[in-house]
């Protein structure tokens, strides 16, 4: 997507020369030259808003990655597995997530894509009586090319569960 933003851009360029030229050319701003000036206007806003980031599906992050996941108040650490498939977008099941110590498995939605971060939200497969559906996971690339993930679950304040934790490829 970020190459069709690019030539967006070159296209947008290339009107911006053709008025000045006819600028120059005829020595004054007729309106033809006004309505090509529109044009450029229309076509750098329609860039921004159909493409607003060149992220648009989970092929950066695609792929088997684990690490160990630790609770915000520091009393839980454990290892957690995620499977992320490559082309998945918005909307639908790109993946699972594993915590084989507690044992909570299960299939994860992609609920958005905000800037660099991915929101999924997890879907209960199978393991203990306590895990649920509903819990948040937001997933960013990291230069290194680890991954920062953070959970985010439970229905009210008090019951409230924050992890994170930094996850390598497998």
């Amino acid at each position: 997507m970020m190459v069709i933003k690019v030539l967006l851009y070159l296209f947008a360029l290339g009107l911006i020369i053709f008025v000045i030229q006819n600028i120059y050319r005829h020595g004054k701003f007729k309106v033809e030259d006004a309505l090509s000036a529109l044009g450029i206007i229309v076509t750098i806003i329609l860039a921004l808003s159909i493409f607003p980031n060149g992220i648009m599906n989970t092929d950066d992050i695609a792929g088997a990655w684990t690490g160990t996941l630790n609770s915000k108040d520091g009393e839980l650490s454990m290892q957690i597995d995620l499977f992320i498939q490559p082309g998945c977008s918005v909307g639908n099941v790109c993946g699972t997530y594993s915590v084989p110590q507690l044992p909570c498995s299960g299939h994860l939605l992609l609920n958005a894509i905000n800037g660099d971060t991915y929101e999924f939200i997890e879907k209960f497969g199978s393991g203990a009586d306590f895990c649920d559906s509903g819990g948040h996971e937001y997933i960013r690339l990291l230069p290194s090319g680890s991954l920062s993930w953070t959970y985010e679950g439970g229905s009210t304040s008090i019951n409230q569960y924050v992890s994170s934790a930094v996850l390598n490829r497998k």
